[in-house]
This record gives C-alpha cells, structure tokens and sequence, in this order.
C-alpha cells in the first residue's frame, strides 16, 4: 500500500505482491489519498479474501455466533461484546497482516487480539460505549424536545401525533446524525493504529480521525460502493453477506495500509 503508484494495474494484488517479504506495518505518516483509493481499498480487500475464502467465512461466522450467543446472558452478554468489539477487529486485522505476509489465515486469528494491546483494545471498546450512549442521551434530548419534550411522557394524549414529525423534531434527527459522524471517524482506524501501529489508545482516537479527515472524498467513495454492495448482498437472502463482512474486515486493513504505511 503505497502512495508512490496507487494504480500501477487494474487487478493489482497487493497480497500476492507481498508474499515471502517484510511486511512494514509501522506507521510513517498520514497520508491524503485520491478519491478512488476507496475504491482500491475494496479491491485489495478483495484480493485478501480470495486467499482463504473458506476460512474466511467461518471466522466471520464463528463471530457471528459469539455475538448471538452473547445475547442471551442479559445485560453482561451485550456489554461484554461492546467492550470487546475492538480486540475481535483486531484480530481479523492481524489475519490480514498474515495473510500480506504470505502466511495462512487461521481460525485462531479471531483471537489474536487478545495476546497484544488487549488493555487498551478493550479501553477503546469502553471509550466507543460510552460515547455512543453519551450520543443517544443527545438524540433523545434533541428529537423529544421537538417533539413536545416531556409531556410526550406525562400526558400522551394530549400530543399531536404528528409533533413526532415537526421541524423541531427533524432538526432534532439531522444534528444526532452529523454528531455520529466524528465520533466514527475517532474509532474507524482506532482498532488497527493500537493492534498493528502500537499506537497508545488517546492517540489512536486523535490519529483516526486526522485520518478520515484527510482522506474524505475517499472515505465517501468506500462507503457508497460499499452501501451499493449491501444492497446486491442482501439479495440472494443475504447470502452474499458471507462475502461481504470478510471484505469489510480486510478493508480496515487495506485502508490502514495505503494511509498510514509505506
């Protein structure tokens, strides 16, 4: 993942290109990248998975599962998972610096978050709780207060139905959704900055977002042909989801590499 020539082919396979060599995971900078690099990120993602399609999607199921499970113990199941969201990322990030090195990809990698940095991947799981829930208090502030505040509560019956939907209430709904957006782009390349970078967990928020920031227009790009992909995924009765979620991993990874590594 260098900025040197982003688009030397169109079927370049970096994975392929790295086999039997170093794999320089460090971090040497933040990086502006073009616009199409988000569409790079897929693709070199891509190329990840077809190494161990099939490990792949057990992993990615076998995660599936855990989360499943995890709901049934009431209340501890659910904060357990949350908190440990970024250890599990972390390690499908580390199945793909594995994979780059030309080593195979393991269903133990789903673990591996675990053996490095566990304290703070488990801190930044804590931190991404917290700021979620602080973001929800927001948005119920904000969209009840347009909609009649309280007396939504106390005296139902006396609300318009359609206060819900007033111009309060929308402006309400619109700034939740922008104040959602710094707070994912604190987290987004959070998990690898600690796991791969060994970057303290503050750090990692403050470099996450310079990330992002830097690299908009190919954060959009990523996210709108991968929006477009959900839809075709979800199809074939979701199906293609088995694909899918292994490329979303791999491309934290990809990402990580073309901005913050040479």
């Amino acid at each position: 993942m260098t900025d040197k020539n982003p688009y030397q082919t169109s079927d370049a396979n970096l994975a392929e290109a790295r086999k039997s060599s170093d794999v320089e995971l460090a971090i040497t900078g933040i990086k502006s990248l073009p616009a199409m690099a988000g569409l790079e990120w897929i693709k070199d993602a891509f190329n990840l998975f077809k190494m161990n399609p099939l490990i792949w999607i057990v992993i990615v199921a076998l995660w599936f599962v855990l989360n499943v499970v995890a709901q049934f113990v009431p209340i501890i199941g659910g904060l357990a998972m949350a908190l440990l969201y970024a250890v599990f990322v972390a390690g499908f990030l580390l199945g793909c610096a594995a994979l780059e090195r030309g080593e195979s990809l393991e269903i133990g990698h789903l673990f591996a978050g675990f053996k490095s940095n566990t304290g703070s991947l488990i801190g930044l799981g804590a931190c991404y709780l917290a700021a979620i829930i602080l973001w929800a208090i927001i948005v119920g502030v904000l969209v009840f207060s347009g909609a009649g505040g309280l007396e939504i509560f106390t005296d139902p019956e006396s609300i318009n139905p359609t206060a819900i939907f007033s111009s309060g209430a929308l402006v309400g709904v619109l700034i939740s959704l922008l104040l959602i957006i710094p707070i994912m782009m604190m987290f987004w390349f959070a998990p690898a900055l600690i796991s791969l970078g060994g970057v303290p967990l503050i750090e990692s928020l403050k470099m996450s977002f310079s990330g992002c920031l830097k690299n908009i227009l190919p954060m959009f790009i990523f996210g709108l042909i991968m929006s477009v992909l959900a839809v075709l995924a979800s199809l074939p009765f979701f199906l293609g989801w088995l694909v899918l979620m292994p490329i979303g991993m791999a491309a934290f990874y990809t990402a990580y590499r073309s901005i913050y590594t040479d």
